[in-house]
């Protein structure tokens, strides 16, 4: 059976073998694992208004259970309305 040499030697410990006394000091080393952003490609689709609309100048949108109305206006605007 093979013997820790790291009892006989404490300076070959690492921290990482050591229990902090206080808790919160192992908080700064492990804050910029936490508080690192999540970063994902967005991925988008882009459609005109005229492929959305397909000649007429209102089409419904079902989300969940809602029903949106969008319509284009003489101006040419967009109106979204649930």
């Amino acid at each position: 059976m093979q013997k820790d040499p790291t009892a006989e030697r404490p300076d070959m410990r690492t921290s990482l073998d050591r229990t902090p006394s206080n808790p919160a000091a192992v908080l700064p080393v492990l804050a910029p694992l936490v508080a690192a952003p999540v970063r994902r490609e967005v991925v988008r689709r882009q459609l005109t208004s005229e492929q959305l609309f397909d000649g007429l100048t209102e089409i419904e949108i079902q989300h969940g259970d809602a029903i949106y109305r969008l319509r284009r206006t003489s101006l040419g605007k967009l109106i979204l309305t649930k």
